[in-house]
């Protein structure tokens, strides 16, 4: 039997049909009018269904338009896998298949392990290529969700991360932050912030990090425009800056020259260590701003924004964490129509007067940055426009590229992470960096023989 995808998750998906089948039986038919878009966030299905002060929700005004009903779906991101991959894999066509589909950046891998004359998604380039509206869609994040030269979805947001940090604290301590333009300046800055208030008896951690995963690392790297697996599917992990990189990481969250808090897998209590003062500052992409306001509103005015401080002249000042897409699945009924919903969901003016309305995520739509609410003082940052902030990082953007192996990737670099931790702690005057570029060249080697029996297999 040949299976496109490869054998390694071939057992998984055939227990995601059974189950997904299951649930599928549950799903309300529709009428054959109707058109269905399944999304795993709530905030996005507001996006869709709520107006937007006087402009009527984005379902509305497309059913007034077309005469086509729309309904959002609301799931849980693995049940929405679940029942995607149940339809693909058994080709099911007709009224269960969604006419969009919307994925999350750390589920589309195993997406993209087939071919994309196999993939269960359609392409999308000749929508692409003449539809005049994407043309302003940002190419650093089309990049994203292409794979085999294939663009398999339209790009929902941007996601650029910026640094939020206690200006209260910083000024006690006499640290201008933003004068920092490289990380090594915003270390030493963090270390006399830490010294100052543990002489005040008032200890307190400068910042924010991962300790035990790679995900701030990961920032760190994209913003060198470092990615460990590029576009070409060729590896990168043993690359000299990928090293340099690590080594340094390692000192912010271990030892002497320490600046971490360790961070909180739960956001609610990430942004409290930040509204109580054990941490002063924090990696923040635009998602997470929605989430300062509801869990600590008592932050109002002690916050401000800068972008990331850069390891060389030619690195961007920002990353993206997160993402969504927004994709048509290659059995849905109607392709044309699919894109057509698509369109006036994602790309249209009102899908981002709809955005700015409910949702401080920015759009990929680069003309829709030009609107002056993006310009608005905001008062939770002392007047700061944020906003305008978020689009000038948002311009230079680096890619960033997903494939079937970027989580493995991704739990490698932690794997080495902590190893570079436990030596610095245990033998800190032996030079780091070398030992992290042995482990990440027979990390690579071992990742290549992995990655070559996976495209040998049919």
């Amino acid at each position: 039997m040949i299976f496109p995808p490869g054998r390694p998750i071939l057992v998984l998906l055939i227990f995601a049909i059974a189950g997904g089948a299951a649930l599928l039986t549950l799903q309300p038919t529709r009428p054959p009018s109707d058109q269905v878009l399944w999304v795993f966030d709530p905030s996005h299905a507001d996006t869709y269904q709520l107006p937007s002060g006087p402009q009527p929700a984005l379902t509305t005004l497309y059913r007034t338009q077309t005469g086509r009903p729309v309904s959002i779906r609301m799931m849980a991101s693995r049940a929405l896998d679940a029942r995607l991959l149940s339809l693909i894999l058994s080709n099911t066509t007709g009224p269960q298949v969604p006419d969009l589909v919307e994925i999350e950046i750390g589920s589309v891998g195993k997406y993209f392990r087939a071919s994309p004359e196999h993939s269960g998604l359609l392409p999308l380039d000749d929508f692409v290529r003449s539809d005049p509206a994407t043309a302003q869609l940002l190419p650093a994040r089309l990049a994203t969700w292409t794979s085999g030269g294939h663009l398999l979805g339209i790009p929902r947001d941007v996601h650029p991360v910026s640094i939020t940090y206690r200006k209260d604290l910083f000024d006690a301590a006499n640290v201008d932050l933003p004068a920092c333009k490289n990380w090594n300046q915003f270390q030493d800055a963090c270390l006399r912030f830490q010294q100052y208030w543990q002489h005040q008896g008032t200890p307190r951690r400068a910042m924010q990090l991962a300790r035990w995963n790679a995900s701030d690392l990961m920032i760190m790297l994209y913003q060198q425009r470092i990615n460990l697996i590029d576009s070409s599917g060729t590896l990168q992990l043993a690359d000299p800056r990928v090293a340099k990189t690590l080594a340094f990481y390692a000192t912010l969250v271990t030892g002497a020259r320490s600046i971490a808090a360790p961070a909180s897998a739960n956001a609610d209590l990430a942004i409290r260590d930040l509204a109580d003062g054990h941490s002063a500052a924090m990696l923040t992409p635009d998602w997470q701003i929605a989430s300062l306001r509801s869990a600590a509103p008592d932050l109002a005015g002690k916050l401000r924004m800068m972008p990331l401080p850069r390891f060389s002249p030619t690195d961007a000042p920002t990353a993206s964490w997160g993402g969504t897409m927004v994709a048509i699945p290659r059995n849905c009924r109607d392709p044309q129509a699919s894109w057509q919903l698509l369109r006036a969901l994602q790309l249209s003016p009102e899908a981002a007067k709809a955005r700015l309305a409910h949702s401080s995520i920015l759009p990929a739509i680069q003309s829709a940055w030009a609107d002056p609410a993006y310009d608005a003082p905001d008062p939770f940052f002392a007047g700061q426009p944020v906003g305008r902030l978020y689009t000038q990082l948002a311009a230079q953007l680096p890619a960033q590229y997903i494939s079937p192996y970027s989580l493995l990737l991704s739990q490698t670099l932690s794997a080495v992470l902590s190893q570079a931790q436990r030596d610095l702690e245990s033998n800190a005057r032996d030079p780091l960096e070398p030992r992290i570029q042995d482990q990440l060249n027979a990390a690579q080697t071992k990742l290549a023989r992995v990655l070559q029996f996976a495209q040998d297999k049919p």
